[in-house]
């Protein structure tokens, strides 16, 4: 049985679905490769504990946050805090950013190699005319 606080076993044939808390599986080719995402959750993991407090504990550390409610502080909080839950993976179920039938990775890569441009040679035709 594994626990909450190890980490993930991670391998070459498995780092696409991870089951560990706060795991990160392998992006597919659709992510775009900015900081968004990852400083969004690294964020929230900072804020958020591994372990949780009791009501006790939570009660005697109040914190009110910053008086700066404005919009963008408002949707960027709500941001982080959705990318945070949705990430996290507090269930211990496998968590894939990729479907397991997904085909478009295969497809689009045989795509590349059967239109790479490739011509016999000339001493297999015998000929010096390319069209």
């Amino acid at each position: 049985m594994m626990s909450t606080l190890s980490p993930p076993i991670i391998t070459a044939l498995n780092n696409g679905t991870l089951s560990g808390m706060r795991a990160m599986p392998a992006k597919d080719i659709n992510a775009d490769g900015n900081s968004v995402f990852s400083m969004s959750r690294r964020r929230f993991n900072r804020v958020m504990p591994l372990s949780t407090q009791s009501n006790t504990i939570q009660q005697e550390k109040k914190w009110y946050g910053v008086s700066n409610r404005d919009a963008s502080r408002v949707t960027e909080s709500a941001r982080v805090a959705e990318i945070g839950i949705g990430t996290t993976n507090s269930s211990l179920n496998p968590f894939s950013f990729k479907s397991s039938a997904e085909r478009n990775t295969r497809n689009q890569a045989l795509t590349r190699v059967r239109a790479g441009g490739a011509v016999v040679p000339l001493k297999k035709t015998k000929s010096t005319q390319i069209f």
